[in-house]
């Protein structure tokens, strides 16, 4: 559902067919650091975030951590 604020940077990664490369090239971070943030393992900086609320908002989706 498009503005669901409750997916999870995987779930919209993968809704997107967005690999976890392109994610990580997209918001100049490491692979680990993608993964990391999928597994709940650490989260986005604020920097970080914004750069994923602008990605996500491209696909019309309103994405806020």
């Amino acid at each position: 559902m498009k503005g669901d604020i409750n997916m999870t940077i995987k779930e919209l990664r993968k809704k997107y067919n967005l690999t976890q490369t392109d994610l990580c090239l997209k918001c100049k971070v490491s692979l680990s650091t993608i993964q990391f943030w999928e597994r709940g393992i650490s989260n986005p900086t604020d920097e970080r975030k914004e750069r994923l609320i602008d990605l996500f908002a491209e696909y019309g989706e309103k994405y806020e951590g």
